[in-house]
């Protein structure tokens, strides 16, 4: 891999002779990589080559045991025609996928996507780690991955201990309805939630488990639970605000205003960079998405590299150590710089991904 330049990537074609996906390798680590498939009818690829390189920064604070990539691939995945060009992809990308690519869910996946993906292919998702099965059935799969790797990195950020923190969090999808769980679990207090239809604020905190009951796995607030604006999240007092919706979904205004002293980005690019310099210059305290939402491909690279035999305690214990680790020594460079934590994080870290 030259600079900046992905190790490979593979183009699909529809019909017609356009580009509508891509399977992007950003770096092979002993022969293999993995990430995340997206289905968005807006996705590029530039985003995808973006994305295979956040892959490779996360798994770099796990001591990289595989490389990072990315899928995408232009479509609606609820119309019908995502099979077809699903079918394309699968055909394009056959090679790699066979020898040394695996593909897990991301935005607009689902299970079935992938199961047919490598059904079409006729291998186990997990073929090329020395493991015949799927993704999820490997040792150490667990709920709320993500939102798990979120509150341990949260947890550091405010100084290790989330006794009675005040957290919101903007977007109630896999991620945000996840790490509410998982944040409750360690200690805080849910006191906001936002998505599209606007927020839902408690200052005595929100009954997690009744909510992600209620909203019955549709990745969003339940019909009626958001009683305010959405941008009221950012003026709640809250001790740490969560960002687990789409890409570039807080800018320069709402950095302007958001009243909580620590921000994690559980969403990938969850800041555009105008609003990441403001929040710089406000001294608030932004743990970026290349530490705080690492813990999902943590398991899966590190079963990669272990062909499927680590046991769960062994594998969490490792990738708690790690998100912790690397959050308070981004931190202390961070503020030994006087720079922002991604920052310090890349400088850390950049000889590892070239």
């Amino acid at each position: 891999m030259n600079g900046d330049s992905p190790h490979e990537v593979v183009t699909v074609r529809d019909s017609r002779g356009e580009e509508v996906g891509w399977l992007v390798i950003d770096q092979l680590v002993d022969g293999m990589s993995f990430g995340g498939f997206r289905f968005s009818p807006s996705v590029t690829r530039a985003e995808v080559e973006r994305l295979a390189r956040c892959m490779s920064h996360k798994l770099a604070l796990h001591g990289s045991p595989v490389g990072g990539a990315k899928a995408g691939l232009r479509c609606d995945p609820g119309q019908s025609s995502v099979h077809e060009l699903l079918e394309r992809f699968g055909e394009a990308a056959a090679d790699a996928l066979r020898s040394r690519a695996v593909v897990g869910r991301d935005m607009g996946a689902t299970d079935a996507l992938i199961d047919g993906l490598y059904k079409r292919l006729g291998i186990p998702q997990m073929t090329i780690a020395g493991f015949e099965g799927r993704l999820r059935d490997m040792p150490g799969y667990r709920r709320h991955m993500t939102g798990l790797g979120v509150a341990y990195a949260a947890r550091r950020a405010v100084g290790g201990d989330l006794s009675g923190a005040r957290v919101a969090i903007q977007g109630f999808g896999l991620v945000g309805a996840g790490s509410a769980v998982r944040l409750r679990d360690l200690g805080a207090s849910v006191v906001a939630i936002s998505d599209a239809s606007g927020a839902l604020i408690d200052p005595s905190g929100i009954d997690v488990d009744h909510l992600v009951a209620a909203a019955g796995g549709a990745r969003a607030l339940p019909v009626g639970a958001a009683t305010a604006s959405r941008d009221d999240l950012f003026t709640t007092d809250a001790d740490l605000l969560l960002l687990a919706a789409s890409s570039n979904s807080v800018d320069v205004a709402q950095a302007e205003v958001l009243r909580a002293p620590t921000v994690v980005e559980g969403s990938n690019f969850g800041l555009t960079d105008a609003a990441r310099s403001r929040l710089q210059r406000r001294e608030i305290v932004v743990i970026p998405d290349l530490i705080a939402s690492s813990s999902s491909a943590a398991m899966v690279a590190r079963q990669m590299q272990a062909g499927g035999r680590l046991g769960e305690d062994e594998l969490w214990a490792a990738i708690e150590t790690a998100i912790d680790q690397a959050t308070a020594s981004a931190i202390d460079r961070a503020t030994l710089d006087g720079t922002d934590v991604r920052s310090a994080y890349l400088a850390e870290h950049q000889a590892t991904v070239t």
